[in-house]
Order: structure tokens, then C-alpha cells, then sequence
């Protein structure tokens, strides 16, 4: 019997297995002060303290090392795969994926192709609206472990097919492996 080939899991493997935020896309559409990056980041962070989800954990993290104080969210409610909803300084914030803006009638502002641009650049684009309007596109990327891509190039040297695994969406798993060298 002979190995021909490997499986590899992203996350924890092949990436580190925490998660930071690399964008903060502000619609065009979200008039100031509630449209200016930091507040923004600074409202879903405030709204996601009551998650232990690990999106929610790197957006406080973030917030917290820019140096932003967070209020104490309200009516904080986790919504089963979509994301979160909660009442921040008097802003109703939902935080998550964009099934969550459309059962909320949430309109979108024009973020759809920046959406995607985030996804194909091997990032979770997390939808966030305040008071009903899409306001913002927080990136969040799970950051590749060094020595990854080096690691993958041995095991295709010793002749060995190297496939990921992970339950991210296409786009951005395609991204990551891509990125470290790997077909499938």
C-alpha cells in the first residue's frame, strides 16, 4: 500500500484558527457620525460583546485594539445561523451573513459586489446594518499559518495529491488554497 494523497483541515491546520477583521467597508449611503469607519466598528463591537461566536470575538478584539470604548448592548439576540441583533446607544444593529439582511428587509446599499470582492479575496464578508440600512461590510480572515504554503510544497514534492477541507463558502476556501498551493 502506498499514500498518494492528503487531506488537510483549514482551520487550525492550514490557517491559524483565529479569526481578524481586514475590512471595514462603509456604504456610500450612511450619512456621518454614524457612517465614519471607527464608529461603525465600534457599534457591531459592541453589539457582538455578548457573543462567544469567533467573527464576533475578532470584530471586539479589533475595536478594543484601536483603542474604541464599547457600550453595553440591549436586546442582544443571537439568530441561528444568520448572526445578531441588538440595540446599541438607541441603534437597532444586526451583524451577520446576508440571509440575515434579507429576512430582516434590510436594503443593501449597493454592497453586494464588495460582498463578493472580500470573498474571492479569502474573507468572510459580514453584513451590518443600523436603524434598517445596510451600513457597513466588516472583512474577517482567518490568517495562514507560516510555514503553510512551504509545508504543502514538501508533501506535492514527495509526489503527494493535497486537498483542504473546511466548511467555508467556495470562494473563499478556493482563495486559501490558492494561497498555500493547494488544486482542490
Amino acid at each position: 500500500h502506498k499514500l498518494t494523497a492528503i487531506v488537510l483541515d483549514k482551520t487550525g491546520t492550514i490557517t491559524k484558527g483565529q479569526p481578524s477583521v481586514t475590512d471595514v467597508v462603509v456604504s456610500e449611503s450612511v450619512a456621518e457620525p454614524v457612517g465614519a469607519q471607527d464608529e461603525l466598528l465600534r457599534l457591531a463591537a459592541s453589539a457582538e460583546r455578548g457573543s462567544e461566536h469567533p467573527l464576533g470575538e475578532s470584530i471586539v478584539r479589533s475595536a478594543r485594539e484601536r483603542g474604541l470604548v464599547l457600550s453595553e448592548p440591549t436586546g442582544f439576540e443571537g439568530i441561528a445561523g444568520h448572526g445578531i441583533a441588538a440595540t446599541v446607544d438607541s441603534h437597532k444593529v444586526l451583524l451577520g451573513n446576508l440571509r440575515l439582511m434579507e429576512r430582516e428587509g434590510v436594503h443593501l446599499n449597493g454592497l453586494g459586489p464588495k460582498a463578493e470582492q472580500l470573498q474571492a479575496d479569502a474573507k468572510t464578508a459580514m453584513w451590518m446594518a443600523v436603524d434598517g440600512q445596510a451600513s457597513a461590510l466588516i472583512g474577517v480572515a482567518d490568517t495562514i499559518k507560516e510555514g503553510s504554503k512551504e509545508a504543502v510544497a514538501a508533501l506535492h514534492k514527495l509526489g503527494l495529491t493535497v486537498v483542504m477541507m473546511t466548511g467555508d463558502n467556495e470562494a473563499t476556501a478556493q482563495a486559501i488554497a490558492k494561497e498555500v498551493g493547494i488544486e482542490r
